[in-house]
């Protein structure tokens, strides 16, 4: 999670619940099995402790850091700056406030927006150098591993909404070197949110694509129940902060909600809750579980959500989710 976050969700946890937070662990890690996979590239949400290799920010930023926000064509520019210098062999060129193109050494263009970095320096624009570098960093390391094998133990789903997955297939078949099954590999997972595959890497994820798992021969059906063992085993320990009807689940920051998929943990009913779980993932980190009787755990999640959704990175939906069965489906208003 990032380090800001954190902090803030434990200060909105504390003046949600008046009170502190407690936690315990609830997930125990398993070991995945071994299946081959192949890949396409595109970069996610870097872990945000400042990396001791921090590049520093150029000398006309480094003299105002702190004072005026830089608008999102400063960002851009800026950011190209660091980016040429961790990767030098990548070319770059910018399309756009918040969107470039870059090219590997093969000539292979890929075409890269910034608008999670740029939510991420809105969110904490003191630590503006630290974003450059570990988004710099993530893209790099995207880059010089984007046809190498994936590692099958890494797969891990990655849950996303309807729109995000219409938005990005509109991207990949609109780049001018298309070919069909250059799509990100994915699955319905309700009427709200899709199941896409991935390989998860220390700075970033790489989706898998549909020729890839043909070209690897993967049944997709496998797909999920390996995925989801695969998460298990890659995740810390899995918290949960709160008690009485309304928590917080936390697992490193980068697949909260993919905990939606981890049946045991739902069937065991682990957590105390009036009616059904009701969860909310207004970000891919953020995991808010209450039940569906309980009303003023409704209002307070809720709450949580108009507070997280509008400046988290990587927001994901404002709406609920209720338990039905072995799933998760849209909870009517």
């Amino acid at each position: 999670m990032l380090g800001g976050m954190k902090g803030f969700f434990r200060h909105l946890w504390a003046k949600l619940r008046g009170k502190g937070v407690s936690a315990q662990p609830m997930i125990p890690r398993q070991e995945p099995p071994a299946l081959p996979a192949n890949v396409e590239v595109e970069s996610r949400n870097a872990k945000m402790e400042t990396p001791p290799d921090t590049f520093p920010l150029p000398a006309a930023r480094a003299e105002v850091a702190g004072s005026a926000p830089l608008s999102r064509a400063d960002f851009t520019r800026e950011f190209v700056e660091v980016l040429k210098r961790q990767a030098p062999g990548m070319a770059v060129r910018v399309m756009g406030e918040l969107e470039l193109r870059v090219a590997t050494g093969d000539g292979e263009g890929s075409q890269v927006f910034l608008y999670n970095a740029y939510d991420a320096y809105q969110q904490d624009p003191a630590r503006v150098e630290a974003v450059f570098t570990n988004y710099a960093l993530a893209l790099a390391q995207l880059g010089a591993v984007r046809d190498d094998p994936v590692d099958p133990e890494r797969i891990v789903p990655v849950i996303k909404d309807r729109t995000w997955m219409s938005e990005t297939l509109a991207r990949v078949r609109a780049h001018p070197k298309y070919q069909p099954g250059q799509e990100q590999v994915f699955e319905p997972y309700n009427d709200e949110l899709i199941i896409f595959y991935a390989e998860d890497l220390p700075r970033g994820i790489r989706y898998l694509t549909d020729e890839g798992v043909r070209k690897w021969g993967l049944p997709r059906e496998s797909l999920r129940p390996l995925a989801v063992r695969n998460l298990r085993a890659l995740l810390p320990e899995v918290q949960v902060l709160g008690s009485g009807g309304l928590y917080l689940i936390t697992a490193g920051g980068n697949y909260e909600a993919s905990l939606l998929l981890f049946e045991p943990f739902w069937r065991e009913r682990k957590l105390e809750v009036q009616g059904d779980y009701v969860v909310a993932i207004p970000a891919r980190d953020t995991l808010l579980v209450t039940g569906s009787e309980d009303f003023e755990g409704l209002r307070r999640v809720r709450e949580a959500v108009a507070q997280v959704y509008p400046q988290a990175p990587y927001r994901l939906t404002e709406n609920l989710f209720v338990r039905r069965g072995e799933k998760f489906e849209l909870l009517a208003e």
